[in-house]
């Protein structure tokens, strides 16, 4: 049913280690929407959206209770979506490679090459 159902909502649990997107790992062309409402803090949430190369829901008014968003989650937010944005059409590569191997214990990496240049995120 991946291939009729392009978008959906992530709920994850966060390990020391990205989750990999399941959807978007079968179809690349899937968009994975994460969120997690009631929190305060997001850096976990968006790290996870850089990581898979998926979208990020802010949803700062939850049926009408304000629930915004820190500054440094706002900005960083701004930053992905800019590097998203000018690298989309990367992020639908079928050659997709999350946990590519960095150097650094702890710092964690996905690779999506194309077709005459790559795009590499940690």
């Amino acid at each position: 049913m991946v291939a009729y159902n392009n978008l959906s909502w992530g709920y994850w649990h966060y390990d020391f280690a990205p989750s990999i997107s399941r959807y978007k790992w079968l179809e690349p062309r899937h968009m994975v929407h994460i969120s997690d409402r009631w929190a305060h803090d997001h850096i976990d949430d968006l790290q996870s959206a850089f990581f898979n190369g998926a979208g990020f829901e802010s949803w700062e008014n939850i049926w009408g209770i304000w629930n915004q968003m820190t500054p440094r989650d706002a900005e960083s937010l701004r930053r992905i979506a800019t590097i998203e944005r000018a690298y989309a059409p990367l992020l639908n590569s079928q050659q997709w490679e999350p946990h590519t191997y960095m150097q650094r214990f702890g710092v964690f990496g996905s690779k999506w090459p194309g077709s005459r240049r790559r795009c590499g995120r940690s």
